[in-house]
């Protein structure tokens, strides 16, 4: 932890900028036009449903034979120049070609793409206060669909005020956005999730939320060096996640705030670590039930063949979530995280 002497110019600045957005909000005619165009919205659908649109049993199929031929052409290859299995060579070879089967794998699942230029173009912050509704009348207006206990579950004028942002104002789209996430409370209750449900995740320390950034968000630190896609358990995997959100949003609101600070370690990313499943779940659960709690998003010390995953990840972030996401390398961490608030095994290798 830290003393609060020394976070309170930064929490301060923080809630001046809280309040600044604190009625219901709109974005300006441009800056909504830019976002629509960024991630091909329809009038009238909001941008995350897409997210979780189902995948089809034939689109199912389909990936699935495309990956096995892209294996068969990379063990010919292999073969051809003489490597094999545990050539490293053998698996930069699969890896080539199935990344791009992973991007087409994701449109036939319904994954919108998102357009580059739009997207590092995209408004970095909701302009124009006002709008049809504000935060408090959409509270009320959603008052029956509340889940009924638990901590965290209700939804309160903050939880509203993050809802009406990411819907870029629109009542209507935060109103069915807001019941979709209540359902989704009441049903996966990730408040509840124990330690005793992520004993395997947590021994092996591939995430967990630990000391304050430099404006007093809570960061959620993950190895990417410690997932292996062949031996993790998908269902704690995601529990895992789910846990380590509450965790660092039950922070950062103790300290007066609503976002945190995600820092991905990726010095030991590799090709056991790619794992779409997984990568898949966390764009949708952070865009559809925890919009607005993302602060910055740093990738650190992220090898080159990160590059290739990251060509097809970053099409799918939704632009003004993508403007909160850095790389940095080595030393440089420190601009945004003391070494005082960064684990033992971050700090000594700076």
């Amino acid at each position: 932890g830290t003393s609060d002497s020394a976070l309170e110019p930064a929490l301060k600045t923080r809630r001046l900028e809280l309040d600044a957005a604190s009625s219901g909000c709109r974005v300006t005619a441009e800056g909504q036009t830019a976002l629509e165009n960024a991630v091909g919205a329809r009038p009238g659908v909001p941008t995350n449903e897409a997210f979780f649109g189902r995948q089809s049993e034939c689109a199912s199929y389909l990936t699935a034979a495309l990956r096995i031929a892209a294996a068969m052409v990379a063990l010919a290859i292999a073969a051809q120049i003489g490597t094999w299995q545990s050539d490293p060579v053998f698996f930069m070879i699969l890896l080539v070609l199935l990344l791009p089967l992973e991007g087409l794998s994701w449109r036939l699942e319904g994954v919108p793409e998102v357009d580059k230029k739009a997207q590092a173009a995209a408004p970095m912050t909701i302009v124009e206060a006002g709008g049809d509704e504000t935060a408090a009348a959409l509270q009320a207006r959603c008052a029956a669909s509340a889940p009924r206990d638990g901590p965290g579950f209700a939804v309160d004028e903050a939880t509203c005020r993050r809802f009406l942002r990411a819907s870029q104002g629109n009542a209507d789209k935060a109103a069915a956005a807001l019941r979709k996430y209540t359902t989704w409370r009441e049903e996966v209750r990730p408040g509840d999730i124990t330690l005793e449900e992520v004993q395997r995740e947590l021994a092996i320390g591939k995430s967990y939320v630990h000391g304050f950034d430099r404006i007093g968000q809570p960061i959620l630190w993950a190895s990417a060096g410690r997932h292996c896609r062949a031996t993790r358990d998908l269902d704690e995997c995601i529990k895992m996640i789910l846990y380590n959100l509450e965790v660092a949003i039950r922070k950062a609101e103790s300290q007066g705030l609503e976002q945190m600070c995600v820092v991905f370690d990726l010095s030991g990313f590799g090709t056991k670590s790619i794992d779409y499943e997984v990568t898949k779940f966390m764009i949708a659960v952070l865009g559809s039930y925890y919009p607005g709690r993302l602060g910055s998003v740093l990738l650190w010390n992220a090898p080159s063949i990160f590059s290739m995953f990251w060509n097809v990840v970053r099409c799918r972030i939704d632009p003004i979530t993508f403007q909160k996401f850095k790389f940095v390398r080595g030393g440089d961490l420190t601009s945004f995280v003391e070494t005082a608030q960064m684990p033992a095994e971050i700090a000594e290798t700076l």
